[in-house]
């Protein structure tokens, strides 16, 4: 032992100490899920299910204003899609400082609550173009934020049924009407 080889030595002691101890890490589950919706960037032109396109049930935009009111500037909007037995419930809220809009959705099977719809991929395309991804959580939830832009639409692949559930939002921007 010369002291060069000593010090490699305790290098690779210390490296080998630091990887026992990465044996009991557990990352949290945002940072799998991270981890996961970025892997998942890569999958809209490789999944080519069905388009099943969602049909709007509840627009926040079309209630009537309260009494006394003669209009309303609206900086979130709440709407609500269905398609066969799935429920997509989405909340847009425009920032206005910024003029990015965040998206906070869940997604629901009716059909099959137990099963849930975790680890869903959500995908906010313009066009074919792919402007933002994320999953849902064990709850089925998800959040986005984009600017908004023609063309947007958001593309949730639904492997159980085999097909794509498809939801336009170019009308959906918070204060104008669908």
């Amino acid at each position: 032992g010369c002291s060069r080889c000593q010090r490699t030595v305790d290098l690779l002691r210390g490296i080998a100490v630091a990887a026992r101890g990465e044996a009991d890490y557990e990352p949290r589950e945002y940072v799998i899920r991270g981890a996961k919706a970025i892997y998942s960037q890569r999958r809209p032109e490789k999944i080519s299910f069905p388009r099943l396109l969602a049909r709007l049930v509840f627009d926040s935009a079309r209630d009537p204003l309260p009494a006394g009111m003669r209009s309303q500037d609206q900086i979130s909007r709440h709407v609500l899609f269905r398609a066969g037995s799935y429920c997509l419930d989405l909340q847009l809220e425009q920032q206005p400082k910024s003029g990015l809009v965040t998206l906070v959705g869940q997604l629901a099977d009716q059909a099959k609550p137990a099963e849930g719809t975790a680890d869903v991929p959500v995908w906010l395309m313009e066009r074919k173009s792919l402007v933002a991804s994320t999953l849902c959580n064990r709850f089925g939830e998800f959040q986005l934020q984009y600017e908004p832009a023609p063309h947007l639409q958001l593309c949730v692949p639904l492997r159980a049924a085999g097909k794509r559930l498809e939801v336009p939002l170019n009308r959906l921007a918070p204060g104008r009407p669908g």
